[in-house]
């Protein structure tokens, strides 16, 4: 009897078993490939009669997020033998561009190469992620199917978590004050993440960062926001801009900054966030704003800003003024004066030094009755004078003045504007 009681109940197990195998719904090979990058994946919606996706294979790794996919689409007959005439869709995470000359053609908003092949044709784009795609056909398939079917591929995101603060470049906290900032996420994937976010910025004394709701769980598809509390004390000190003299030797992790100084310095906030789910590899990426406390000054009567003299002049002024200033100079620039005559001269006012761009067309080197010194910087003739530097290119007349500022610094200075910084390898050498 109990051995009769063991085997009903071995046999409804296993019609059990049976059943549930044949209620499990079937895997698609697209939602294999979506399972292993943690999103849907790039696909027509719409095929050639008779055709369908019968595979997918996925190439690389979610570390460095290079994914490489193709999609054999076939007919469906086709699943289990081996086909010479499929449509083959690759797609590349990544592009960096598209170099080649080719025909052309649209494809929705974007432009696609075409590559004609004696019995098929090519279709060659890259979306609006910037995944590289390729869509092949066969000897059967029209060009104009070809065509409808790469208008008809879906974009999904690219990225499994999509982060942004709030605000994205300023944040101003006057002293004695706080403020909020927002990091705004979304769980582009179909898998649920465990994110979590951290600050990275060194911070002097009397400045507090306080990332109030660092862990948390997102569900497929959701956005959630971590706030952070910036909190500024009365006596926080202001920041500055890193003084480097040539005479020192710069490490390598520390490069001297290219750009020109045009603004008053900031504070550096960054944040990293990082990401943990199932058959996922976390990965860590950085998001930054900047930090101002010291309130705006106040432009004094007559001078102008960067913006205003820009619009009067005929050329940039911006990216032709020092990326180096002295120790005594106080950036960023007082304000900005325009010439009365045209084309427009435009003088830049620091606390010790002046900065002169004069348009003078069809002169691009010293004059000959010019007085003073002649040097070289950069490979430029350059004119030093008792308190200032004048050198001609690009039909412009520069201009350094100081009577504050010794020439060996104002030398620097010159240099600086020269597109090149001053502190690698300075032909100046060591400066006393």
């Amino acid at each position: 009897m109990k051995k009769r009681i063991i085997w009903i109940l071995v046999s409804c197990l296993m019609l059990a078993a049976l059943l549930l195998a044949s209620c499990t719904p079937e895997i698609s090979p697209e939602e294999k490939a979506s399972n292993i990058i943690g999103l849907p994946i790039p696909l027509p919606t719409y095929f050639p009669e008779g055709y369908e996706v019968t595979s997918v294979e996925v190439e690389g790794t979610g570390a460095n997020r290079d994914w490489r996919i193709t999609v054999t689409i076939d007919n469906a007959e086709a699943i289990n033998t081996e086909s010479e005439n499929a449509i083959l869709m690759e797609i590349r995470w990544f592009s960096l561009g598209l170099k080649i000359e080719a025909e052309k053609i649209k494809i929705g908003d974007r432009t696609a190469l075409v590559f004609r092949y004696p019995y098929y044709a090519q279709l060659l784009w890259i979306d609006s992620t910037g995944r590289q795609i390729t869509l092949t056909g066969n000897s059967e398939l029209q060009f104009e199917e070809l065509v409808r079917m790469a208008g008809s591929v879906t974009t999904p995101p690219a990225k499994v978590l999509e982060a942004r603060l709030d605000p994205q470049d300023d944040l101003m906290v006057p002293r004695g004050d706080s403020r909020q900032i927002i990091v705004h996420l979304q769980n582009n994937s179909i898998k649920t993440l465990k994110v979590s976010v951290s600050q990275e910025a060194d911070l002097p004394k009397g400045i507090r960062i306080e990332v109030l709701n660092g862990s948390i769980t997102m569900k497929p598809g959701k956005s959630m926001d971590v706030k952070i509390e910036v909190n500024v004390d009365a006596d926080a000190p202001s920041p500055t801009w890193p003084y480097r003299p040539a005479s020192y030797a710069l490490p390598k992790d520390e490069p001297p900054p290219a750009a020109p100084i045009t603004e008053a310095p900031y504070y550096r906030l960054a944040f990293t966030y990082k990401y943990e789910a199932s058959g996922l590899v976390s990965v860590q990426e950085m998001l930054s704003t900047r930090l101002r406390i010291d309130l705006p000054s106040v432009l004094p009567p007559g001078m102008v800003t960067l913006q205003e003299a820009e619009e009067a002049a005929d050329f940039p002024v911006a990216i032709l003024l020092p990326s180096y200033l002295p120790e005594t100079v106080s950036p960023p620039p007082i304000g900005y004066g325009i010439s009365t005559e045209e084309p427009h001269s435009i003088t830049v006012f620091y606390s010790a030094l002046r900065v002169v761009l004069s348009p003078e067309p069809g002169v691009s080197e010293l004059p000959e009755n010019i007085a003073g010194e002649r040097t070289t910087i950069r490979n430029k003739q350059v004119v030093i004078g008792e308190d200032r530097i004048d050198w001609w290119v690009y039909d412009i007349h520069f201009s350094v003045i100081s009577d504050e500022v010794p020439i060996s610094e104002l030398m620097l200075v010159a240099e600086s504007m020269m597109l090149v910084g001053p502190y690698s390898g300075s032909w100046l050498g060591t400066v006393p």
